[in-house]
């Protein structure tokens, strides 16, 4: 039996190039993003399943009704991500509160959600992916402080979670990126030159998730440059 991953975010950058070398690998592949129109223009002409929903507004009832089919899950692929890039003077309580919303607590809602899926799985995993601006003592930028911190909050949860998820037999890690050439680097550092490509992260993700069993609970920084 193939094994599963479903990928958040998986309508541009990191995650779409994700969806389509997970799916040439042989996977069974479930692509959730926010863009209807782009899940069904991008993976028309393969075998991935998508799902539509917003992280920003995650209907439980919505997510339920277009997973019914998922059995099992051997992998959550925690990829998607809201940046809004302003100083900390202009920087809104209602866009913090945007970006911990995507960032953490609509992770914290799916892990929620799926873990029965996850637990029917012989050692399923979970991978968030983290910034290197969300680790303690690495370079910090200005107008980047909602987002930084939460993604170290990302982190943090996941090393507690390591802990709670122990005993269903399920693993999870963060990824710490550092730059890599998506429109989203471009949104918060549009003069930034950068030679690691979203195919090449993720190659190494997929490389990361196959071989990564006896690692748990760990933030691990992957980085060229930050940014």
């Amino acid at each position: 039996m193939s094994k599963t991953v479903l990928i958040t975010g998986s309508t541009s950058g990191v995650g779409k190039e994700l969806c389509f070398f997970y799916e040439k690998k042989g996977w069974e592949v479930w692509a959730l993003g926010r863009d209807k129109n782009k899940l069904k223009n991008q993976f028309s002409n393969t075998k991935v399943k998508t799902i539509h929903a917003d992280l920003l507004d995650l209907s439980i009832e919505n997510l339920k009704k277009q997973t019914k089919d998922l059995l099992k899950l051997d992998l959550l692929i925690n990829n998607a991500g809201l940046l809004i890039k302003k100083s900390f003077l202009k920087l809104t309580n209602q866009e913090m509160k945007e970006m911990y919303e995507v960032n953490i607590f609509s992770i914290h809602t799916l892990i929620q959600e799926l873990h029965s899926k996850l637990s029917k799985a012989n050692k399923a995993s979970i991978i968030n992916i983290g910034s290197a601006g969300g680790v303690t003592n690495t370079l910090k930028f200005p107008g980047m402080s909602g987002y930084s911190s939460s993604k170290a909050a990302l982190s943090v949860y996941t090393e507690c979670l390591a802990t709670e998820l122990a005993e269903y037999d399920i693993s999870i890690n963060c990824l710490a990126l550092g730059a890599v050439e998506t429109p989203m680097l471009k949104q918060a550092f549009p003069s930034t030159a950068n030679k690691v490509t979203p195919l090449e992260m993720a190659e190494y993700i997929y490389n990361f998730s196959i071989s990564s069993k006896i690692i748990n609970g760990q933030t691990l920084i992957i980085a060229a440059n930050n940014p």
